[in-house]
């Protein structure tokens, strides 16, 4: 039955007792496949065996005693390889070595795959050691891998994965951020046209002036501002229509408007009526860019932030507990945040001495745009007092003049005031563009990629400025790490002997294949 459900060539026969049978001829042709009972024979025959028996004297030679039994007619007619016990279990020894083999080519892919895995463990630990110059090449090979990354984050950022590792993309977007906020809430009033080109003013109130409408003329209000009609408006006047502020725009630019008024009342007094101290304009232009200190801290702040994460990520990927120390890492970790820190304090001091300088400093120019902008703005002014002056006059006389003379002069106090507002405005829009510039290309840029700052520190040539002191303490290893590679070693060793025996043992073992 069992020839039903087993495979032929694994199925072995065996007559046991064959010394006690009276009649042997049915098994001997069933063992030796001839007769007919041989269909009921094995694939390669039966073997027949002699059991050992009470009578059999303990002295016994049993194998002497089988080849006597089998080697005598009718059990000459089994083949001899399938006579007696010796033959059996070289039988069962071949096919149990055959079984084996057939087994090699599994049992060896599993050694080689465990071997494989213990060894990139092993790696992963490092050699051990005791030099100097082992320890130092240790931390060189992690730092170099750092320092790969660190540059690709600048120079390459396409071939980062990492949205978060592009740090010239974050740098760009938090410069033209900053630049935003500088120019909307830099200042601490709002200019008038706050935003408008002034050439763009001049060509604008050009082309109005030259196709005058008719226009209603509004109530005197008292002040005297050159936008303002005189003392007894004209029925009719040409004037460019006036632009219409938003709430806040309106309430801020004249309450810078109302600034300088008060400060030229102030400083007035220090020279004679019709004149202005050049004071009030240094006064109100560090008034106005009082702000931008705070901003530009804020902004160092948000890329430090962002080259932090940046930095500190590419340390956890080229130093993470499957590839080096715990020891190492936490060393290097601790040097970054010192670059870290240092980069961001040396950036915030020249931001604080540029700023003082701004402030401290006698304001002064060279820029041809602060001339041909303030002559703009200088322009438009005259040409709108000019139009609402002469149309409202058919012929000049004294009270005319005096009217004119209200509306244009300089040194009236309105016109004063349009003044100082045009030349404060026209010095802060340069000196903002200067100071963004200064920051994004100067102290930013050094912020990101000075050599020992936050991101590129960590180098080979830092690793040369270290002290063998130094050099010990980040190479150390520690106890566990020791462990670890001493149990690995262990392994490896264990499964290299096993795959030797196994490629022994298959090569011995080759040509019972076919049982």
């Amino acid at each position: 039955m069992a020839a039903n459900f087993v495979d032929k060539s694994r199925l072995v026969g065996v007559f046991t007792k064959c010394d006690r049978l009276e009649n042997p001829n049915e098994v001997i042709d069933i063992a030796s496949g001839y007769g007919k009972d041989s269909t009921r024979s094995m694939k390669d025959g039966w073997f027949v065996v002699r059991n050992r028996s009470d009578a059999d004297d303990e002295e016994l030679d049993f194998k002497e005693a089988e080849r006597k039994l089998f080697g005598r007619s009718p059990w000459d007619r089994i083949p001899e390889n399938r006579r007696g016990s010796v033959q059996l279990q070289k039988y069962l020894g071949n096919l149990l070595c055959a079984q084996i083999r057939g087994n090699f080519p599994a049992i060896q892919e599993s050694v080689r795959k465990l071997l494989s895995d213990a060894k990139d463990s092993r790696k992963s630990l490092g050699e051990p050691r005791p030099s100097h110059s082992l320890r130092q090449q240790y931390i060189r090979d992690v730092v170099e891998k750092y320092h790969t990354v660190a540059t690709k984050t600048l120079m390459s950022p396409g071939l980062l994965a990492k949205d978060s590792l592009r740090v010239r993309g974050l740098v760009r977007r938090a410069n033209e951020s900053f630049t935003a906020q500088m120019l909307a809430r830099g200042h601490t009033h709002t200019f008038e046209d706050h935003g408008v080109d002034p050439l763009t003013q001049l060509s604008d109130t050009i082309t109005v002036l030259s196709n005058p409408q008719p226009a209603t003329v509004p109530t005197p209000t008292g002040h005297e501002q050159v936008t303002t009609p005189p003392t007894t408006p004209p029925k009719k006047r040409h004037a460019p229509p006036p632009q219409q502020p938003t709430k806040s725009q309106s309430h801020r630019g004249a309450s810078f408007m109302d600034e300088i008024r008060e400060q030229l009342h102030i400083w007035q007094t220090t020279e004679l009526p019709g004149m202005v101290n050049t004071e009030v304009i240094q006064i109100l232009y560090k008034a106005q860019s009082k702000q931008w200190q705070r901003i530009a801290e804020q902004h160092i702040e948000n890329i430090a932030d962002d080259v932090e994460r940046a930095s500190n990520s590419i340390l956890e990927d080229v130093c993470s507990p499957d590839n080096c120390s715990k020891i190492l890492y936490e060393e290097l970790a601790r040097a970054l945040t010192h670059f870290q820190q240092e980069a961001k304090q040396k950036a915030l001091r020249e931001l604080k001495e540029h700023c003082r300088r701004e402030r401290e400093t006698h304001l002064q120019t060279t820029d041809a745009r602060f001339h041909e902008r303030l002559q703009a703005l200088r322009t438009v002014r005259l040409l709108k007092a000019i139009g609402n002056s002469f149309s409202s006059f058919k012929g000049l006389d004294l009270s005319s003049s005096k009217i004119l003379f209200h509306q244009l002069h300089h040194s009236i106090e309105g016109n004063m005031v349009n003044d100082v507002h045009d030349v404060v405005k026209v010095y802060y829009e340069l000196s903002l563009e200067a100071f963004i510039r200064y920051i994004t290309n100067d102290i930013v840029e050094d912020f990101v990629s000075f050599s020992k700052g936050p991101l590129l520190g960590l180098s080979t040539d830092w690793v040369f400025t270290l002290t063998d002191e130094e050099v010990q303490r980040l190479a150390r290893e520690d106890d566990e790490t020791m462990e670890k590679r001493s149990h690995f070693d262990g392994v490896i060793k264990k499964l290299q002997t096993a795959h030797e025996i196994a490629e022994k043992a298959r090569i011995q073992t080759r040509n019972l294949g076919d049982m």
